[in-house]
């Protein structure tokens, strides 16, 4: 999920009475699903997720899928 940076911006002026979750886990390509959850891809999703959401922090991170 993508949040345009107006949602962006109302989420920061709002940050006592929100709580903000993203999620890890899938990746993908062209031709497959990817599932991982090693530190050095955890790290990475991390700090995508932090830019894409425009934030510095989040409330819950968590792991969509575990690897198998």
């Amino acid at each position: 999920m993508k949040i345009s940076s107006e949602h962006g911006s109302d989420m920061l002026e709002n940050t006592k009475r929100f709580s903000g979750a993203t999620k890890f886990g899938v990746t993908s390509d062209a031709l497959r699903l990817t599932v991982r959850s090693d530190a050095e891809y955890v790290k990475q999703a991390w700090e995508g997720s932090l830019k894409q959401l425009g934030v510095d922090q989040v409330d819950l991170y968590y792991c969509h899928r575990v690897d198998i």
